[in-house]
């Protein structure tokens, strides 16, 4: 389920909704370079973005803890 806070930084970090959908459901893993802009835009270290296909509920727990700007 897509939330306010994955939308907003699916528009800024330039990527479809639905990719980072399956990125934080673990269905896909990010390419380097949507790893590193990701990175950017949450402030959320690269290696847990690159992690996220083995280990979503992780990357999950950090986007909830992000303050919506």
């Amino acid at each position: 389920m897509k939330t306010t806070r994955q939308t907003h930084i699916a528009k800024k970090a330039g990527i479809s909704d639905g990719l980072l959908s399956q990125i934080l459901t673990g269905a896909k893993a990010p390419s380097w370079e949507t790893a590193k802009i990701l990175s950017k835009v949450t402030g959320i270290p690269i290696e847990f973005w690159m992690e996220s296909k083995n280990n979503p509920e992780l990357l999950k727990t950090k986007i909830k803890e992000l303050k919506t700007t």
